[in-house]
């Protein structure tokens, strides 16, 4: 793990864990070598900074949409430096897909959301088939990740009035990971994942 990454992650769940909360539980789950896919829902901004400071073990490289690159020269500096690479929202950027293939083929983590966007509110958007082809092509275990009270407001996690917490499954591997890469399988991987996110959701948090 580079050495910003490092200092960057614990000063996030310093804060995040100090000030508002947050819990984290599953990190046993995660697979400790290898490449594997982490593929939480999407509720804010703040996802993926939490997400790699709550996985703790991995390093964690992130799909960005490119608008965010364009925002200034800063924020473009800021997003490579803690590893997010661009990706094009519309269609299939062949590009960015490669990039992921080569990340898992090194070892690597990579985040992944399953929902293709944020969804803002409490209710999950359907998956979208993106998630499914790239394991399935890659062959990689998929984490399936809950994250909750990111889309509440600071002053209501600040003052304990929401939970927020990050819940980490179990792999999907195996068998699973062994079907014909087709529209139909990517789909239904995708669906698999969100699926468990949300048995995650109903059970909620061990206390």
């Amino acid at each position: 793990m580079k050495l910003h990454y490092r200092i960057g992650k614990t000063i996030i769940w310093w804060i995040w864990h100090t000030l508002f909360g947050l819990k984290v539980e599953g990190r046993e789950n995660l697979p400790t070598n290898g490449g594997v896919i982490i593929a939480p829902n999407h509720l804010s901004y703040c996802d993926p900074p939490l997400l790699g400071a709550a996985v703790g073990i991995r390093e964690l490289y992130y799909f960005a949409k490119r608008d965010l690159f364009q925002i200034n020269k800063f924020i473009s500096w800021l997003l490579r430096t803690y590893n997010a690479f661009e990706v094009k929202r519309e269609g299939v950027d062949r590009k960015a897909i490669r990039y992921a293939e080569n990340l898992l083929a090194k070892g690597l983590a990579l985040a992944f959301f399953p929902e293709g966007t944020r969804s803002k509110g409490d209710e999950f958007l359907p998956p979208q088939p993106g998630l499914g082809y790239l394991a399935l092509r890659a062959h990689v275990p998929v984490v399936p990740v809950l994250i909750q009270g990111t889309n509440k407001s600071l002053l209501r996690l600040f003052l304990r009035r929401n939970e927020l917490y990050i819940k980490i499954g179990k792999p999907i591997n195996g068998n699973r990971l062994a079907r014909e890469i087709s529209k139909k399988n990517s789909l239904e991987l995708s669906q698999e994942v969100m699926r468990r996110i949300q048995e995650m959701k109903e059970a909620g948090l061990c206390k």
